[in-house]
């Protein structure tokens, strides 16, 4: 942070009209570039005493700054990025209707109802970056199915290289999606509208599970009468963590629409044989949970099958559940 900064972090506390002490959250990690963050936080704090900082420790894989729910910076925003910063900082903890968009776009945005991740990749020496941060941060602010990460592609390289960025300020949308350079924002919200459910991607549905939205994303998949096909991939996932969401997402399912556990179960039968016995164990457990006779004839052919006295004790234990408690 240089002198420059300072100054500017100095009179934004002065001029500021926040109605509370404007709060960030710090999430630090096993990364060592958290040093770098941690510096950042702890400057403006002391510069800016309306700044409130909480740091927290998480075993996650890159650090981060939080300056609103749906909002995160995977960068330290100091020269061109910190003037942005601020302006977002004083307006989200002055909930005021600076640069909201029209009436018409409000409404637009508030109408979103699938999930949307978008990840800004910027740089701190671009001209064009700032203003694509504040063209976008209202988005969040508007509808919280809408997240926005900030990331900064020379300080988290590996990142742009992951999402294959060539030039900043560049959008990506649900992984799939991008825009470079300044685009029409009325353009980026009517591809929001149009994204079709069904083809969201493994990561993303990762990312609705993890934000506690299981509930929402069994909704979907009951409005369009459909388990995603990419859902698979995190039921049977490998890490405990994400097949656990998936699992409660799928229970919901099981919970509201009977034909749709239909379809459930014959996709979990038709790779059984193929998953780890651990996965397995979750899987005959999960066809307990369907409450449906389907099951009970796949449970049966484990009993009977060439698997170990464990998964057979469980598919015995999930037979017993569906006769008892199920009707």
């Amino acid at each position: 942070m240089n002198t420059q900064d300072e100054l500017t972090i100095k009179k934004w506390n002065e001029k500021s009209f926040i109605l509370e002490q404007a709060q960030i959250k710090l999430i630090l990690t096993q990364d060592k570039r958290s040093e770098l963050f941690s510096q950042f936080c702890n400057k403006i704090a002391y510069l800016a005493p309306k700044i409130n900082v909480t740091i927290k420790k998480e075993d996650k894989v890159h650090p981060y700054i939080q300056i609103h729910p749906c909002i995160l910076y995977q960068a330290i925003p100091e020269d061109r990025e910190l003037p942005p910063f601020l302006e977002i900082l004083a307006h989200i903890n002055s909930h005021s209707d600076y640069n909201l968009p029209q009436t018409y776009l409000a409404n637009r945005i508030k109408d979103i109802k699938i999930p949307v991740y978008l990840k800004l990749f910027i740089a701190s020496q671009c001209p064009f970056c700032p203003q694509r941060v504040m063209q976008l941060f209202t988005l969040p602010t508007i509808n919280n199915l809408i997240h926005l990460i900030i990331v900064d592609s020379f300080l988290f390289p590996e990142i742009a290289e992951e999402n294959q960025i060539k030039s900043v300020p560049t959008l990506v949308m649900d992984d799939n999606i991008k825009w470079t350079g300044i685009s029409d924002i009325e353009e980026v919200i009517e591809i929001m509208h149009s994204q079709n459910p069904s083809n969201m991607s493994s990561s993303m549905m990762e990312n609705i599970v993890k934000d506690g939205n299981a509930g929402l994303l069994a909704d979907l998949m009951i409005k369009h009468n459909q388990i995603f096909p990419n859902f698979l991939s995190l039921l049977f996932n490998e890490k405990w963590p994400i097949r656990l969401g998936a699992m409660v997402t799928m229970e919901s399912i099981m919970e509201k629409d009977k034909s749709l556990t239909l379809q459930a179960i014959d996709m979990i039968w038709e790779s059984f044989p193929i998953l780890k016995d651990q996965i397995k164990g979750d899987m005959i457990y999960m066809l307990g949970k369907s409450c449906h006779e389907h099951a009970i004839e796949k449970l049966k052919n484990i009993i009977q099958g060439s698997y170990t006295q464990d998964l057979k004790e469980i598919a015995e234990e999930s037979i017993e559940t569906i006769k008892q408690f199920c009707k």
